[in-house]
């Protein structure tokens, strides 16, 4: 399971819907936090739980470059076919960060509403 975690969980929950996944569980504990997890068909094994914690966010709030910084990434998504998930990114309005794209393989970087690092590649490493 990839723990993301949110600023407010209902925007995350919309961004994922219309990235194509659908709600697996959703419920609040005793303590009144929600607690969201989400599935997709073409991510076999994949499951996301998005969790409310904003303090875990500022550690890697914009980070992007790779020569300086490692690149902190919460969730890749692998796949043969990227304009199909370039598609969905659009219309999700999720910002792209990074896009390297090599002979071997490519790998484009995006951000969800609570600033969680996605990778698209075609390859599972990043």
């Amino acid at each position: 399971m990839h723990y993301l975690y949110c600023r407010d969980i209902q925007q995350s929950v919309d961004f994922y819907v219309s990235l194509g996944f659908s709600i697996y569980f959703d419920s609040q504990d005793g303590h009144g936090v929600r607690h969201a997890r989400l599935s997709h068909p073409d991510c076999e094994n994949m499951l996301i739980a998005l969790e409310y914690f904003p303090e875990l966010l500022t550690l890697s709030d914009k980070l992007t470059t790779i020569d300086n910084h490692p690149l902190k990434v919460a969730l890749t998504i692998v796949t043969d076919d990227y304009f199909i998930w370039k598609d969905k990114f659009a219309g999700a309005s999720a910002e792209q960060v990074l896009s390297i794209i090599e002979p071997y393989g490519f790998w484009i970087y995006y951000r969800d509403p609570s600033g969680n690092l996605i990778c698209v590649s075609n390859t599972p490493l990043w």
